[in-house]
């Protein structure tokens, strides 16, 4: 198995190399420079096997066997689990090395009682606690109320208190609401454009994605979050007026939200004086503050279409 990317995660006693695939999936991990394993463990190669979610259900060693297997409830609690230890060239290999687990997080926990963990998921902005179900800390003002049920308005909700159907890699605005929201508006030519633009080809994966996205993304945790917002952001600079027809779809919030978890300033894409009003319009909220860039854009665009500022 080949791998894109490595990222290393150093801790007091240990390293770890955690190996990703081009699609920014974490595939497996590499020990590295443990000083109080034995240097004989340095590239000990441990690989995931997960299902549909993006769980890690088991690790596999080097030849493909299973050498430890976990199973979740729906928040991610850890319900079973087999990781204890197993034996390489005749050294006992603790699994409480592996951080990654339920959907695919990072968990903090550590392998000595030397070292501090929080037994929190890490989801990149923000720690979630899976024993009560909730992040420990707010969400962004902008993203209230965007998911348009009850529990979006509770910033400290986990996947609007539906794990089950959602996922949040990033501890933001749920990717899940940004594909209702857009293929509401351009229809099933959003959804084969991002899959294909994801899967390059018209697999079973494909034809997954595409269907998913219909039903605004649920069951797609196979896939990087990550990708998936840069490809939603590629087609929506292909295809801007989608953008403009958002801003009167949704509240300023929820476009706000949405245009900076995409990455799109939407002051930079082509448009007229009419869409430059509406994108205006939607962002001129007090509960949003354009940052410098957006800021520097908004004036060149007021000066291009005559507006004074």
């Amino acid at each position: 198995m080949t791998f894109e990317t490595v990222i290393i995660y150093r801790f007091k006693s240990y390293d770890i190399w955690y190996m990703y695939d081009s699609a920014n999936n974490v595939i497996g991990f590499e020990y590295s420079q443990l000083s109080e394993i034995n240097e004989t463990l340095k590239n000990t190669r441990i690989y995931y096997e997960k299902n549909l979610q993006g769980d890690v259900t088991g690790l596999l060693d080097a030849r493909g066997a299973e050498i430890a297997s976990y199973t979740y409830d729906a928040w991610g609690n850890v319900i079973t689990d087999t990781e204890k230890s197993f034996c390489y060239e005749g050294y006992e290999v603790p699994f409480e090395l592996n951080h990654v687990l339920y959907r695919g997080y990072y968990y903090d926990r550590s392998y000595t009682d030397t070292e501090s963990d929080t037994n929190l998921y890490y989801l990149q902005s923000r720690y979630y606690d899976a024993e009560v179900g909730r992040f420990i800390n707010a969400d962004s003002i902008c993203n209230l109320g965007i998911s348009g049920t009850v529990f979006g308005f509770n910033l400290y909700s986990y996947c609007d208190s539906n794990p089950v159907v959602y996922q949040d890699k990033t501890g933001e605005a749920l990717i899940n609401v940004v594909f209702a929201v857009i293929f509401g508006i351009a229809g099933w030519h959003f959804g084969g454009w991002v899959a294909y633009n994801v899967v390059k080809k018209k697999n079973w994966k494909y034809w997954a994605l595409r269907s998913a996205i219909a039903v605004g993304g649920a069951a797609i945790g196979w896939l990087a979050g990550s990708l998936l917002a840069k490809s939603v952001a590629s087609y929506l600079k292909m295809y801007p007026d989608v953008v403009f027809k958002m801003t009167a779809k949704i509240g300023s919030s929820s476009f706000y939200s949405i245009m900076k978890l995409l990455g799109i300033n939407p002051f930079t894409l082509s448009m007229d004086s009419g869409k430059f009003i509406g994108v205006a319009r939607a962002l001129n909220s007090q509960k949003i503050t354009l940052s410098y860039e957006w800021a520097v854009n908004l004036y060149k665009k007021a000066t291009q279409f005559g507006y004074m500022m």
